[in-house]
């Protein structure tokens, strides 16, 4: 980093100190050892009297786009913030004032190597929209195409990289100096913020997604996506096919056109569901704003910057908490969360599945289309917080996006039942999960597994037997009740049928070039036995309190 851009990142952090100093943050920022780098000039508080919420939403708006952004992050932290916090990032708009032509025209000149008169046949210099990171231009190509041409902020990328500069000091020193909770770590919250607005900030990325939604898509006619132009698209210009339609939010407009909401809320919410259940690749930014209603009663969707990425584990996972809820089964939920994130420290089951129970059945006497599935998945993260559940970006990125497509919905039609259509999409995923194929694979490599782990124990056993001889291991073992005590004993009973298990099949494998004699037999036999008696626990387990 040169000298220059260094002076410019102390002015820089001086500036947000500044302005967090004249929010209300100054003992904050003299407890974590701010106030040591950079002196702050004294400014009349003029937020004293409010919340500290609304005071950290003033600073962010105050600070600019990158803390625009992080903002509009941490709105989605449920499990981390509390909910006034939640509450007002909310509210943190991404409008800013246009950007002059010249600059547009030396944007796409930069990344294009030629002219806009070189491939469009008219530009309107008018944006039909702009916001901090880009904005938007209609123009007509010269081979025919409506389209529009989004074009980055000149200089936003340098911005946003000497802020996350400062990000990661200050995260560095909230780490150092506060006192804060096992699942929050402020480097990784300003890692994930990185990756977030990087990806925002490279068009090519986005181009990509809208390729992937087409295509997962491509056999419905009901819904569609930009085409990308990708002779005209790179990382800072994206060229793409112009969605003709009424936004969501226009909802006088739509009533003009006589269009049926009702049926363009279930088609909404049936297209949002398929993503997340059957594609594992949802749009992480929904609302009402980058959803259209098109012709023929279809909808066009833009705006693909943010996605969520699912794997196969995690569909099954949130499949599992819909029929869950549904079935009013929290045992089971608390139990699919702590799979799904994790815990710096052990996690009371039994606990978080009362809690769960507490803060949601009341929700869940209501009719389905009464449940507002956006505040049961907020308290589900409230949940996880408190018992230092730690879940994933995708996640809570879900979560968020559940909420919005809900809200969209009932905005359309006050009936609207977003549970329901999850629940078609869920159950069958579980069915599916849970086919005779799945399972055979399931086993499969379950034996693959067990396999390597009867290969490796022999070595890892003497291993650890000759550091216990040199008294090498310490074991310091505390049980305060009899319900651990019955776990203990559970959990000795299913390993001594895995060893058993493992036992059975190293016997069967060292025979596999003799004929069947009584070794095999004896082998199979505990081989089945074990299982039997292992499957049998369970399900015994199951039942004990």
């Amino acid at each position: 980093m040169g000298m220059d851009q260094t002076f410019k990142n102390i002015q820089r952090l001086s500036q947000i100190a500044g302005v967090f100093g004249a929010h209300g943050f100054s003992q904050i920022m003299k407890q974590i050892g701010l106030l040591k780098l950079v002196k702050i000039e004294n400014r009349p508080d003029s937020s004293a009297d409010r919340s500290a919420a609304v005071r950290l939403r003033m600073a962010f708006d105050e600070l600019g786009p990158t803390f625009i952004k992080l903002g509009q992050m941490l709105s989605l932290r449920s499990d981390l913030l509390p909910h006034e916090f939640i509450t007002e990032f909310k509210k943190l708009q991404d409008d800013a004032s246009p950007f002059p032509i010249s600059e547009v025209r030396r944007q796409i000149e930069k990344e294009l190597e030629c002219g806009i008169e070189d491939f469009c046949e008219s530009f309107d210099e008018n944006p039909i929209g702009a916001a901090s990171l880009a904005q938007v231009h209609r123009a007509h190509l010269k081979s025919g195409e409506d389209v529009v041409i989004k074009v980055r902020r000149p200089g936003i990328e340098d911005q946003i990289d000497a802020d996350l500069s400062i990000l990661y000091t200050i995260a560095r020193m909230l780490g150092r100096y506060l006192p804060l909770t096992a699942v929050v770590d402020p480097l990784d919250v300003v890692d994930e913020f990185a990756r977030s607005i990087r990806q925002e900030l490279d068009f090519a990325g986005e181009a990509g997604n809208l390729e992937r939604f087409s295509k997962n898509f491509a056999d419905d006619e009901k819904v569609h996506f930009p085409q990308v132009f990708w002779k005209y698209t790179g990382r800072r210009v994206l060229t793409m096919s112009y969605i003709d339609g009424v936004c969501l939010k226009n909802i006088e407009r739509l009533d003009e056109l006589g269009i049926d909401k009702k049926a363009l809320g279930r088609l909404g919410a049936r297209t949002f569901m398929k993503m997340i259940f059957i594609d594992g690749f949802f749009h992480g930014d929904i609302h009402g704003g980058n959803i259209f209603a098109m012709k023929d009663n279809s909808i066009g969707i833009i705006d693909c910057g943010i996605v969520g990425k699912l794997d196969r584990h995690i569909v099954a996972q949130t499949a599992s908490i819909f029929v869950s809820l549904l079935t009013r089964d929290f045992d089971s939920v608390a139990r699919v969360f702590i799979d799904l994130g994790g815990a710096k420290s052990g996690v009371n089951e039994r606990e978080f599945a009362r809690d769960l129970r507490g803060v949601i059945e009341p929700l869940m006497g209501l009719s389905l289309k009464d449940i507002n599935s956006g505040e049961v998945f907020f308290r589900l993260t409230q949940m996880a917080l408190k018992h230092r559940v730690r879940l994933p970006r995708e996640t809570l990125l879900l979560a968020r996006s559940i909420s919005s497509m809900e809200s969209i919905g009932r905005e359309l039609d006050p009936d609207f039942d977003a549970m329901s259509v999850g629940r078609e999409f869920a159950g069958n995923v579980i069915a599916e999960r849970y086919s005779p194929q799945n399972i055979a694979s399931d086993f499969v490599q379950i034996g693959r597994d067990l396999t390597t782990l009867g290969r490796n124990m022999p070595k890892q056993l003497e291993s650890f037997l000759r550091r216990l001889e040199r008294d090498e291991l310490a074991f310091d073992l505390r049980v305060r009740d009899i319900n651990t005590w019955k776990l203990l004993d559970r959990i000795g009973t299913r390993i001594a049928m895995a060893v058993l298990f493992v036992g059975g099949l190293i016997t069967i494998s060292l025979n596999t070039d003799k004929p069947f004699s009584m070794t095999d037999f004896l082998g199979y036999l505990t081989v089945m036995g074990s299982l039997g008696c292992f499957v049998f626990s369970v399900i015994k387990g199951k039942d004990r309190p």
